[in-house]
């Protein structure tokens, strides 16, 4: 789904201009591929990777080609040129050859194979930049229709070379100075190795976003390749940019974090099933605590979900009654599978938290909460690895979410698949932490980033400064109650207690705003659900799958609650619904307007609603976010563009 990332991050900082003695156009070499050592922890994997040979290629052969048209007009000269160019090309090489290797050595905790690596870049990237800044250069800029990519290519020769000297080789020199071994190793993260390396990218920032600030200022070019080169050097830097302020950001506690001077930190690790819905995505089906001390990390035994003692519930305001437990068998507030009746994580991570404390606990304080569901899973199983039920079952980066949310729950007994799952999810987890130092670190971070993105990670911690750090990520699942930054919510909750969600298709459409006089903005949502249960499914499913709700009125019906909820300070009008049986009504959440209501749905049925949302007018023009329960089969989303569909 195409769209932003609502509260990914803060205002971005000042970018002063950084004083380079030879020009004013650093950036993050990029199109290049050159990695600067971590600088970057929630870009994707093609923004962060090591070099990729074809990207240097092309800007060697893109300076060639421009210079052979100009070898015509010139003669001498544009031979001449030529031959710059040639040399160019071979230290392009150089880059390209060297930095292949530069994630391998910072795996391996290499740091001085590292710096050497860096400055041998730095010294090749000086050279391509002294040729040129050369007259020649200078003169062919002016050459009318190709000067303008000859201007491109000379500043992103001079880009790359600012980020190598100014960056690059800080980074690593910081790194090897410190000799702090390997980032990851033997199942614990270096701790001090994450604490220079956060410093030291700080001190590089500077640079980086003055190169994105360069970049951004490439004028027009004609040649194809060279446009499609910055391009993507442009988009590339808008991704930095948002990285390195959230790396910033999270930067000064990841130490404590993670555990550093021997504190150990307790966090409640949620396994979500989207084939039971819940509004923050899927029932946690199963629990377990992952400790760490010092960066080494520990995986308690997974649970089933668990129940309060003694008929206790804890206290629910008016409003979550309303909206979450009067009129069903739900267990809002006593049970943890339906503590994420809520839409809001804030308040089911801690509501999961006072459950845990007294079924589990046993006094064992609880740091933060982590809620993750099978799709996220297996993104990381890609990369670290598979693992084997005792069945002989592979659960891998292909498969883990079908078995978890389809397969446990059609091939085992009754009995069995609480448990099963539950072991699945553990021997999954401990896969991923045991083999997380020979995975592919960019690899991870980026299915991190797109678990956050698409509402599959959730992150709440018990310290008001390290949940600052996950609002600014957009991991943190807060309800919206800022009039100024408009969101939009469409939230999901199955009440036919089963695990027939596998079947639920969910699209959402947000049309063009439409300006009004008071300066806020109406927009028209569409919100398109269908069961796909086909009638030989419905003849074979199990009741586990189908559920157990009385307001069923066929194995295969689905019944949920929808809920949609306006932007603070905004409202919801003109509801409009077409097919599937469904009402609505109108109450309220935490200041925000929400119109709620029970929905059926047949196998083969399809329910469609459309309605307007208003912003406040203290959104200014801003364009609305929309945030979206994630099913089995559709991402959800923290934030979509003003025209988007969520699939």
């Amino acid at each position: 789904m195409a769209g932003k990332h609502f509260n990914t991050s803060g205002p971005s900082p000042s970018k002063a201009p950084v004083s380079r003695a030879r020009r004013q156009a650093p950036t993050t070499s990029i199109p290049y591929g050159i990695n600067s050592a971590g600088a970057n922890p929630y870009t994707s994997s093609s923004n962060t990777n090591a070099p990729r040979p074809h990207k240097g290629k092309r800007i060697a052969l893109i300076v060639v080609g421009v210079l052979l048209a100009l070898i015509v007009v010139c003669g001498v000269s544009g031979f001449m040129l030529y031959s710059s160019a040639q040399r160019v090309m071979a230290d392009a090489q150089i880059v390209m050859d060297t930095g292949s290797g530069m994630t391998e050595r910072l795996k391996q905790g290499d740091s001085q194979g590292l710096a050497q690596d860096a400055q041998t870049i730095a010294d090749a990237t000086g050279r391509m930049n002294d040729e040129v800044s050369s007259p020649l250069w200078t003169v062919a800029s002016f050459m009318p229709v190709v000067g303008g990519d000859v201007r491109a290519a000379v500043e992103l020769v001079g880009v790359l070379d600012d980020v190598s000297s100014g960056a690059i080789v800080p980074i690593t020199n910081d790194l090897a100075s410190a000799d702090i071994g390997k980032l990851i190793d033997n199942g614990a993260i270096n701790v001090n190795a994450i604490s220079t390396l956060a410093t030291s990218v700080s001190n590089a920032s500077p640079v980086i976003e003055q190169a994105c600030i360069d970049v951004e200022a490439i004028g027009p070019t004609n040649i194809p390749q060279v446009t499609e080169l910055v391009n993507t050097a442009k988009t590339a830097c808008s991704s930095i940019d948002t990285g390195i302020d959230a790396f910033n950001k999270i930067a000064p506690y990841l130490p404590q974090m993670l555990g550093a001077n021997g504190q150990t930190r307790n966090y409640l690790l949620m396994a979500e099933n989207n084939v039971e819905l819940r509004a923050t995505g899927g029932g946690p089906g199963s629990w377990g605590v992952l400790s760490v001390t010092d960066g080494k990390m520990s995986l308690g035994q997974f649970v089933s979900s668990g129940t309060l003692p003694n008929g206790e519930t804890l206290p629910i305001s008016t409003e979550e009654d309303t909206l979450f437990k009067a009129g069903t068998s739900s267990h809002f507030g006593s049970v943890s599978i339906d503590s994420f009746m809520t839409p809001d994580f804030v308040r089911a991570a801690q509501m999961s938290r006072d459950i845990w404390a007294s079924t589990y606990g046993n006094g064992q304080q609880v740091d933060g909460v982590i809620a993750i569901d099978p799709v996220f899973l297996q993104s990381v199983l890609a990369l670290t690895g598979g693992t084997t039920l005792p069945d002989g079952t592979q659960v891998n980066g292909d498969n883990a979410a079908q078995v978890l949310m389809h397969d446990v729950y059609w091939n085992y007994p009754v009995d069995q698949q609480d448990a099963i799952f539950s072991a699945v999810a553990s021997s999954a987890f401990s896969q991923v932490f045991g083999d997380i130092g020979g995975a592919d670190i960019t690899g991870l971070l980026t299915a991190m980033q797109e678990g956050i993105e698409q509402g599959r990670v959730l992150i709440w911690f018990a310290n008001p400064d390290e949940e600052a750090v996950a609002e600014s990520l957009g991991a943190s699942g807060e309800l919206p109650t800022d009039p100024a930054i408009p969101v939009a919510g469409i939230y999901l909750n199955n009440y036919s207690y089963s695990k027939i969600d596998w079947y639920l298709d969910m699209q959402t459409q947000v049309g063009q705003p439409v300006d009004n006089s008071d300066g806020s903005r109406s927009y028209q949502i569409t919100v398109t659900l269908s069961n796909t249960m086909t009638a030989e499914e419905e003849a074979t499913a199990p009741q586990y799958v189908s559920g157990y709700a009385t307001a069923k009125r066929s194995v295969g019906d689905m019944v949920f609650r929808l809920y949609l909820y306006a932007p603070a300070g905004g409202s919801i009008s003109d509801q409009s619904i077409s097919g599937g049986d469904l009402s609505l009504q109108d109450a309220s959440h935490n200041g925000l307007q929400v119109s709620f209501g029970q929905l059926r749905l047949l196998p083969g049925e399809t329910c469609t609603v459309t309605y307007t949302v208003t912003t406040s007018p203290e959104a200014a023009g801003a364009d609305l976010a929309l945030r979206v329960t994630p099913t089995a089969q559709n991402n959800g989303s923290n934030g979509a563009s003003p025209v988007a569909t969520t699939a």
